[in-house]
């Protein structure tokens, strides 16, 4: 059963009257479909984000470095110590988003 089905049946026995098995539940079960969509509907804008990061995660370096303006699309990057711009893919992306949102997580 997905998502959608499951809340199917819980709109369907959310029926006040005549009472079905459920209800003694039927409250329970209108807040329980309304959580479920809102997560739903969550996990939708969440897929997309992760979507989008592995599109600039994944790419190829030459795609981007030898592009320039928009024809170079979008890339993260870094500064170098010298002040340089590196372009970041792969492990190395995941290793500097996941660093830098641990900095920003650290109270001042």
């Amino acid at each position: 059963m997905n998502v959608d089905e499951a809340l199917l049946l819980a709109d369907d026995a959310y029926k006040p009257a005549p009472y079905t098995v459920f209800s003694g539940h039927l409250d329970a079960l209108q807040v329980l479909a309304a959580e479920v969509r809102r997560q739903h509907a969550e996990i939708g804008e969440l897929h997309t984000d992760a979507l989008r990061y592995r599109h600039l995660r994944n790419r190829v370096p030459t795609q981007v470095l030898d592009r320039f303006g928009e024809a170079a699309g979008a890339w993260i990057d870094t500064e170098s110590n010298d002040g340089r711009l590196i372009l970041l893919t792969g492990v190395d992306a995941d290793v500097a988003v996941d660093t830098s949102r641990r900095n920003e997580e650290v109270p001042e």
